[in-house]
């Protein structure tokens, strides 16, 4: 799971779902945009539960990794 010792939060806003990944805000909206990562609106605003960054996250890590070329 992507939380630390310190916190257990169940739902990021986009800013702390980007920086937990480790991507940019516009990457991490692109994402989300073409289906990838899956948020909920609370209020006004958009928030990616705990769940839905870790399933983003293993599915990229099973993705076949593509080979730098020369």
């Amino acid at each position: 799971m992507i939380t630390s010792e310190k916190t257990s939060k169940l739902a990021y806003t986009l800013d702390e779902a980007a920086e937990a990944i480790g991507v940019s805000g516009r990457h991490l909206r692109k994402f989300i945009k073409d289906g990838q990562l899956r948020t909920f609106s609370l209020g006004r605003s958009l928030r990616i539960s705990a769940s839905s960054l870790d399933d983003f996250v293993r599915v990229l890590e099973s993705e076949p990794k593509e080979e730098v070329g020369n």
